[in-house]
């Protein structure tokens, strides 16, 4: 038989223990007792897929679990190089399921260029585990992007370092709105104006652009 002093309880997903185990030869056994060694358990969240989009300035990301056991959430990470990581946001997670589940979380102003995202999946117990990373160039073809935000609001979003001259103007040529906005996401909110068809101007390195702006 074989003879060990090592008697350890080892918590499923913690390390190993090393017991250093002796061959006893035409002896007799006293008290034997059975040999329980226990594996590191299952995962807590078996994730069978995590995608990202680019769907127009934004990015969707969508992911989906065949299984969760203790399963809190997950937190949302971006980077703009793949090794300095910044919370987005966190989703809750099913908690326990053996049910395939499907999540998403829009990145509404990801950075101008190359986006990484990755899944930081916490359980209930403080124990994380991180997902593998997936990337999105969202490059702009211009200094900007403008999207219709519904309810007369508008999202302008301005990609380049400097500084732009805006103005919302109406077809007679009447200034409405004038200021100067900065790198960012910009509200433009429509909603007090009658129906009709306004103008957007930008300005930028003393070049206009000009775009339509529908309050209907």
């Amino acid at each position: 038989y074989y003879s060990s002093n090592c008697d350890r309880s080892i918590p499923p997903g913690t390390t190993n223990a090393n017991c250093t185990w002796t061959l006893v030869e035409s002896a007799a056994c006293s008290n034997p007792a059975p040999l329980v060694i226990a594996g590191a358990g299952t995962l807590p969240v078996r994730l069978s897929s995590f995608t990202a989009t680019k769907v127009g300035s934004q990015v969707q990301l969508a992911w989906r679990t065949s299984a969760e056991t203790n399963n809190k959430g997950f937190d949302v990470q971006r980077s703009a190089d793949g090794n300095t990581w910044t919370s987005l946001g966190f989703v809750n997670g099913a908690g326990q399921s053996a049910q395939a589940r499907s999540y998403r979380f829009d990145d509404a102003a990801p950075r101008n260029g190359k986006n990484y995202y990755r899944l930081q999946q916490v359980d209930f117990d403080g124990r994380s585990s991180t997902s593998s990373i997936v990337m999105v160039d969202v490059t702009a073809n211009g200094f900007y992007t403008l999207q219709p935000a519904g309810n007369g609001q508008y999202r302008l979003q301005i990609h380049s370092p400097q500084t732009v001259a805006l103005q919302v103007v109406d077809m007679s040529g009447k200034k409405l709105l004038s200021k100067t906005v900065a790198q960012g996401i910009h509200p433009i909110d429509m909603s007090a104006y009658a129906q009709g068809i306004y103008l957007l101007q930008l300005t930028k390195d003393n070049v206009v652009t000009t775009e339509k702006l529908i309050k209907q």
